[in-house]
């Protein structure tokens, strides 16, 4: 970003770079991202994502007052990317298909499978839907 000097671009063009960072809870990709907030803050817009499929209890992280004072100090967007079924889950991706395919009538998922699936699409369109950044 800084070697090629994309803020200036951005700036030049008019658009505005958003940094989506899906954290798995781990030390290393919360270091990641208090780098990238303290480095970049002024010229990107962060959003950082709770991914509750790899890690649910973030009542541990919410603890954490460097995390906390930062999200908040530097105005981090956040989100939940929501739970999802492991079984769903591995058989989308096992099979390599798009979720408006694994919802079709021929997918070969059950009614409740299709079901979950609609649930997380749902959960998932509300947090986007919830950071107002999308048209």
């Amino acid at each position: 970003m800084k070697q090629n000097n994309i803020f200036a671009l951005a700036k030049e063009k008019n658009v505005e770079i958003c940094k989506w960072f899906v954290c798995n809870g781990g030390n290393s990709s919360l270091d990641k991202f208090k780098e990238s907030v303290n480095e970049f803050h002024e010229q990107i817009t962060h959003i950082f994502v709770r991914n509750q499929v790899i890690f649910e209890d973030w009542k541990i992280i919410d603890k954490e007052e460097e995390l906390k004072n930062l999200i908040e100090g530097k105005n981090v967007l956040q989100m939940d990317f929501p739970q999802f079924s492991f079984e769903e889950r591995n058989k989308v991706d096992a099979l390599q298909l798009t979720f408006g395919k694994a919802l079709a009538n021929n997918s070969g998922f059950g009614i409740l499978s299709k079901q979950r699936i609609k649930n997380f699409l749902n959960d998932t369109y509300k947090g986007f839907d919830n950071l107002n950044l999308l048209p």
